[in-house]
């Protein structure tokens, strides 16, 4: 009747080779029992583990387990894929739906636009045709970036492209990609002459750069503070932190590794991200650690300031916007 089974911690030694398998006297001691040898013996390998079965009679059999392999867990090639796509549904939702976290970003950055007429001499637009403006603006670019990274207007994408990301994230071109939808839009205006603001660069410009960090504080708030399953969704992903960085830092996204979720020098050392000509080991750290304290400054800003919208004051999202201006 066999004993109860138990595994033994084998203590440190060589595998036996060939010889030893022949000859049992040149086991170690607690080898050198009657082995169950089989003639399709085979050694396990890095992924095996060696259990031993200890048996009444003395006998001894050696099992190999295979461990579970975990190299497509460390895979993180579609996160930000992932990422993406919930963050261009988070976003469009609150741009349909005209919601009031939106509303109140929106109303402080037309009000602010609105007051670069009057030193031109024009005449100022209504404040709601500015925040209809902007809502237009925002929807054209994130419905843009949705389509681009959709499997359904894409099959073969499998990554997003840093000229798509910084499209969203670049004020360059960013404000490249608004001028080119303001030159073409049908949209009428009672209050505002499209026309008229590309023969005053100084109002088109200023539009754009106070849309462009509207759009840039809206959509890092919703990531942290939207309460339904997308916002869940987002706060939930293990490289978010990474994806944040990003979002404040988009020159940093070619040195991103998605398949290891890591940024260079932080990576392996051996993949074309970290072995590219542009990547500095004695500048990039910096950049990075720059990246980094931006974006915990932003969500502290949002932490003190934004934490509930509905008692947010005209003065916080003042401060919010000025310190994400002048210092991201």
């Amino acid at each position: 009747k066999k004993q109860s089974m138990q595994n033994i911690e084998l203590p440190s030694f060589d595998l036996p080779t060939h010889s030893t398998l022949l000859f049992p006297e040149k086991l170690p001691p607690i080898m050198q029992q009657q082995v169950i040898y089989q003639t399709s013996f085979q050694y396990p390998s890095e992924k095996q583990t060696l259990q031993l079965e200890v048996e009444s009679e003395g006998l001894m059999e050696i099992e190999f387990k295979e461990e579970k392999d975990t190299s497509e867990e460390m895979n993180f090639s579609k996160d930000f894929l992932k990422f993406s796509r919930k963050m261009c549904n988070l976003m469009t939702s609150h741009l349909e739906s005209k919601s009031e976290p939106l509303m109140s970003i929106l109303n402080f950055s037309g009000g602010v636009t609105e007051k670069f007429f009057y030193p031109l001499g024009l005449p100022s637009p209504n404040l709601s045709d500015l925040i209809t403006l902007q809502i237009n603006c925002l929807h054209q670019l994130w419905r843009k970036y949705k389509e681009t990274i959709s499997y359904s207007k894409n099959k073969k994408i499998c990554i997003v492209k840093s000229h798509d990301w910084n499209k969203i994230f670049n004020l360059q071109d960013f404000t490249a990609e608004i001028r080119d939808y303001l030159s073409t839009s049908q949209t009428k205006y009672l209050s505002i002459d499209l026309d008229l603001l590309f023969k005053h660069e100084h109002i088109i410009y200023s539009f754009c750069n106070i849309l462009f960090y509207a759009n840039l504080l809206f959509s890092y708030t919703m990531i942290q503070k939207d309460p339904s399953s997308k916002g869940d969704y987002l706060r939930t992903l293990s490289k978010i932190e990474n994806f944040l960085v990003l979002m404040v830092n988009p020159e940093l996204y070619k040195s991103y590794n998605h398949r290891s979720g890591k940024f260079a020098l932080e990576c392996c050392g051996k993949c074309k991200i970290c072995r590219s000509k542009k990547i500095s080991e004695k500048d990039f750290p910096l950049k990075l650690e720059k990246g980094r304290s931006k974006s915990e400054l932003l969500k502290t800003l949002i932490k003190l300031y934004l934490n509930e919208f509905k008692e947010t004051s005209e003065n916080n999202i003042f401060n919010v916007f000025n310190v994400t201006m002048n210092y991201i």
